[in-house]
């Protein structure tokens, strides 16, 4: 949330609170001094304070109190912000500066804003990959699902430095899910243009899988699971922008990888079995009835076995690839 029309106030406050740091930091010592406070105490909060909700809530939560006419408590909140850091500031900027610029087709200034805050994050204000994925997720929620796309690329990027191989593949997978679920809204909400999804989310979700692809150290089941999944939502996005060629692609490396790594046991999973409905699709489209029948003839066999979440989930996807091999039979 920005204050917009009342920028030009904030950064009057935020200059007069410049001038006021010193006073704070000698009042801040007594304060510690009057209340006993121990400097493990202080580190412990300062360490608390790094979190993405403490550190760029504030000014959403200060505009709140400002609407509400409590502006003593919206200064102060401030003034705490402020006290953060200019990093801090900063960072609100670009954040806002992105969310602008990603529906245009300045591609190259959104990465460099993306570095910048990588860089600001990882180096400054040293909040961890999860945190910024939990945060993604509260905007996902709020419905501020470019702030979203931005916190998820960079709670993945960072993720990389990971030491924790099984934190990096889940956060990862976490990720790939949140930007496939924002796309859809946006979709949805006749928000996203094939140009859009084509220029950003692709390439964000090509990047998680490459990344996946050289993790090592982790159960290869669980991986295979997760890249199957990830696989999933890059076709989902080529289908959107009419790459169809590509989405074919992807749904057949998502099916070789599950069978090679699982074998007979991939049919257990309902991803192995909605890429091959999702293969059976595409040979439809290509007039390729033959090679359709075939293929959905072993989706249907397999999400016979499959374990789907509810059994009226199996239900109605069964009777949907049914129907398409009657289709594919019909054009023999």
């Amino acid at each position: 949330m920005s204050f917009g029309a009342d920028n030009d106030g904030l950064l009057q406050l935020l200059a007069g609170l410049q001038r006021l740091a010193q006073t704070d930091d000698d009042d801040d010592n007594k304060s510690d001094q009057e209340s006993g406070a121990t400097s493990d105490q202080r580190e412990t909060s300062s360490e608390q304070s790094t979190s993405v909700e403490r550190l760029l809530g504030l000014e959403a939560k200060a505009t709140e109190y400002m609407e509400e006419g409590k502006h003593e408590e919206a200064y102060g909140l401030l003034k705490k912000q402020y006290k953060l850091g200019a990093s801090v500031y900063f960072v609100r900027v670009l954040i806002k500066y992105f969310t602008t610029l990603i529906t245009t087709d300045r591609d190259n200034k959104c990465q460099q804003i993306i570095s910048e805050l990588k860089s600001k994050i990882r180096d400054e204000l040293e909040i961890p990959p999860d945190d910024l994925i939990r945060y993604a997720k509260q905007l996902q929620v709020k419905k501020e699902y470019f702030s979203a796309f931005l916190f998820f690329q960079l709670g993945a990027s960072l993720l990389k430095n990971e030491i924790d191989i099984a934190n990096v593949v889940n956060g990862m997978q976490t990720c790939a899910l949140g930007c496939k679920l924002i796309v859809m809204a946006l979709v949805n909400q006749n928000l996203a243009s094939r140009a859009l999804i084509k220029r950003q989310f692709i390439p964000q979700m090509l990047e998680m899988r490459r990344h996946l692809k050289v993790v090592h150290g982790v159960d290869k089941k669980q991986l295979c699971l997760v890249e199957a999944n990830c696989l999933h939502h890059i076709e989902i996005f080529q289908g959107l922008v009419g790459d169809h060629n590509a989405s074919e692609a992807s749904i057949n490396e998502a099916v070789n990888l599950m069978r090679e790594t699982l074998g007979s046991d991939a049919e257990k999973f309902e991803i192995f079995s909605t890429h091959l409905n999702n293969l059976g699709g595409a040979y439809l489209r290509k007039n390729r009835p033959q090679d359709a029948a075939r293929i959905l003839s072993q989706a249907i066999a397999a999400m016979r076995k499959a374990d789907f979440s509810t059994e009226a989930e199996r239900i109605s996807d069964i009777a949907k690839a049914e129907n398409m091999l009657q289709r594919a039979r019909s054009e023999f």
